[in-house]
């Protein structure tokens, strides 16, 4: 689509709901609750990478704080469909530039959300992790690490892969096959 037909982006101020294909805001000019059609929420964090402030639920109720650190490249996570995370206690990675981590993963989500691209007459809304595809990426992590360490504040443990290069080869493309794609 031609650029003019995006929404603008804008600065939130006041956030008080996420809805469906909106979110709500207050207006400080009128101190009344306004509703805002969206497209993306990125929620950017800046250094703080722990967990944001605010509570993010996902299917059943499951809190993200307090849901497993088990997670697919440290960048989707079963149970909290159409999340995408950067730089996060789930990711995994450790000694090597984060920039570059940055990046793959900026990639990875490209690569996801081509997989809710409408084709012929399915337009998918919702791209979920399979839980059996979590489980496989983390036993495989698994193997190869060398360290684990606690470092979440519910002291979970994050693993430390063996190697950048095998992350990135994960990392290249998303696959169907990981995802439950409604």
């Amino acid at each position: 689509r031609h650029a003019s037909h995006y929404r603008s982006p804008f600065h939130l101020g006041g956030l008080r709901e996420v809805r469906p294909h909106s979110i709500v805001v207050k207006d400080q000019s009128q101190g009344v609750d306004v509703e805002k059609d969206v497209d993306v929420i990125i929620y950017a964090t800046g250094f703080d990478i722990h967990y944001p402030n605010f509570d993010i639920v996902g299917l059943n109720g499951i809190h993200l704080k307090h849901a497993s650190s088990e997670s697919l490249l440290g960048v989707t996570k079963h149970g909290f469909p159409n999340l995408f995370m950067i730089l996060n206690p789930y990711n995994g990675l450790v000694l090597t530039s984060l920039t570059l981590v940055a990046e793959i993963q900026a990639s990875y989500i490209l690569s996801c959300m081509s997989l809710l691209t409408p084709r012929n007459r399915f337009r998918p809304r919702s791209l979920e992790t399979r839980e059996t595809s979590q489980q496989r990426y983390q036993d495989n992590l698994t193997k190869k690490s060398w360290k684990t360490c606690h470092t979440t504040p519910l002291d979970k443990p994050i693993f430390w892969t063996f190697s950048t290069i095998d992350y990135i080869y994960d990392a290249c493309f998303a696959s169907p096959l990981d995802y439950i794609i409604k």
